[in-house]
């Protein structure tokens, strides 16, 4: 959670949201500070869930892929074998 909110605050918008809830908490500016704090938590919260919700999607393509067949040719038997891409090394 962390990391994902300083990536969040890399973003233009959060950080404007984020000065705009701070200053209304200020008591000299007459201004409610409720609805404006509420806003920021709920979109750092929508962004986290929306982050969440791409990593698992990325998560299970990728375990999909790494688990497919395919050949790969071994040069003592001169013939291709059926294994997984996770097994295949570069080169």
């Amino acid at each position: 959670l962390p990391k994902s909110l300083y990536l969040q605050f890399h973003r233009a918008a959060n950080v404007y949201f984020l000065s705009i809830a701070a200053i209304s908490t200020i008591p000299f500016v007459q201004a409610k500070w409720q609805p404006k704090v509420f806003l920021v938590i709920f979109i750092l919260l929508a962004q986290s869930c929306k982050d969440l919700y791409e990593d698992l999607k990325r998560r299970r393509d990728d375990q999909a892929e790494n688990t497919r067949i395919v050949g790969r040719f071994n040069a003592r038997k001169s013939s291709f074998e059926e294994t997984q891409w996770c097994e295949i090394d570069a080169g």
